[in-house]
């Protein structure tokens, strides 16, 4: 069954313990049904760092705020390894942000369970809208230059 992730973006900055974070809270539910509802799944919660990866969490940030992610499917589910999503499913918001790749910046957190990071391809500075949660310790990730950006605080 296919998911949905909606982003929520009443995420505060937090500066409690540990690094200074935003929270995003995300919902997970199915397709609509033929009467155009959703079951819900639940909910999870992200931290991104502004400090660990400056770029991608101005980028992510930038997404949520204007409800990017909104209705976004998960399209690739690898038990283990990653849970992705990223791409719009309107042409024209996605078409967007395609001619506004990211440049690369330093791994300063490691790609273990729970982490997210921006996708990319072999490319150098090819990171755009697409993301990734770790389901497992991939730290092979990091030599790749793949930068957390934050983790799943809640709902992993």
């Amino acid at each position: 069954m296919p998911l949905i992730l909606l982003a929520d973006d009443d995420g505060r900055a937090l500066a409690g313990e540990g690094l200074p974070h935003v929270q995003v809270k995300c919902s997970v539910s199915n397709l609509p049904a033929g009467d155009g509802t959703l079951e819900s799944f639940g909910f999870f919660t992200l931290a991104v760092f502004p400090s660990v990866a400056p770029i991608g969490f101005n980028r992510f940030m930038e997404l949520i705020s204007t409800h990017f992610y909104d209705d976004t499917r998960v399209f690739r589910v690898e038990p283990g390894f990653v849970v992705q999503f990223g791409i719009s499913g309107s042409p024209g918001v996605g078409s967007k942000w395609l001619g506004m790749p990211l440049m690369d910046e330093p791994v300063r957190a490691s790609n273990v369970r729970g982490s997210i990071s921006f996708a990319k391809s072999d490319n150098p500075n090819s990171r755009s809208t697409q993301v990734f949660i770790n389901t497992g310790d991939n730290t092979a990730l990091d030599r790749q230059n793949f930068a957390p950006i934050g983790t799943v605080i809640q709902g992993m």
